[in-house]
């Protein structure tokens, strides 16, 4: 009876992980296993993505004639910027997961009516900022002195395009991906949460580095 029930419960064991592997397209399974399977392929991704990421800024911090082994590195807010703009990776593998094991179009990961529809979020964004901006200064959070006269405008350029390449890998990652797998086998707000959940994974390390009030505000 022992090896009956063992063995039964080796083949339960080997038919979920046979479901939870992120490398097939199966779909048939109970909901809870699939919630897991999908938030593993997040987890994946996110951390293949952060290994090429060392790779690919190592290579080029190399081949700019740096030695980062040595210490010798490019100054702090170049290397950001090389950063943000290495987040290209996560919409590369995230592109590559959906179309060859999930099966799916770049249509599906929200890319229908890209240019209007980015430019228009981008509007709404620029707005909302303002606003938050102009009710600090009335309120007299924050104080206007002028605009900086040494800006580097060639970086902040620089920057905002960085910027928007992590936002959209961000959005390309939790939403186009997760939430829209997720929501096969649930409802919209279940799979919004999880896929929000996953979404704020990557700042939770950033966040409760902060104060506790900073890192509750910013998980909710």
């Amino acid at each position: 009876n022992k090896t009956i029930l063992g063995g039964f419960a080796m083949r339960q064991i080997t038919k979920y992980l046979k479901m939870m592997n992120p490398f097939n397209n199966m779909e048939e399974m109970p909901t809870g296993v699939y919630i897991i399977k999908k938030l593993f392929a997040f987890l994946l991704i996110y951390a293949a993505t952060n290994v090429l990421q060392q790779v690919v800024l190592m290579a080029v911090f190399y081949a700019g004639g740096y030695d980062p082994v040595q210490g010798n590195v490019p100054a702090e807010h170049i290397q950001m910027v090389m950063m943000y703009y290495s987040f290209a990776i996560y919409i590369l593998l995230t592109f590559l997961y959906c179309k060859f094991i999930e099966k799916r179009s770049l249509k599906s990961l929200g890319f229908q009516r890209v240019l209007p529809d980015y430019f228009l979020g981008a509007g709404a964004a620029v707005i909302l900022l303002e606003t938050i901006m102009a009710a600090c200064c009335i309120t007299g959070g924050i104080h206007f002195d002028g605009v900086n006269q040494d800006t580097d405008f060639i970086y902040m350029i620089a920057l905002f395009g960085g910027l928007a390449v992590q936002g959209a890998a961000e959005e390309i990652m939790g939403r186009g991906f997760l939430m829209t797998s997720l929501l096969k086998k649930m409802s919209v707000s279940k799979a919004i949460f999880w896929s929000a959940t996953a979404f704020a994974f990557p700042h939770f390390f950033t966040l409760f580095g902060a104060d506790f009030k900073y890192a509750f505000i910013g998980v909710i």
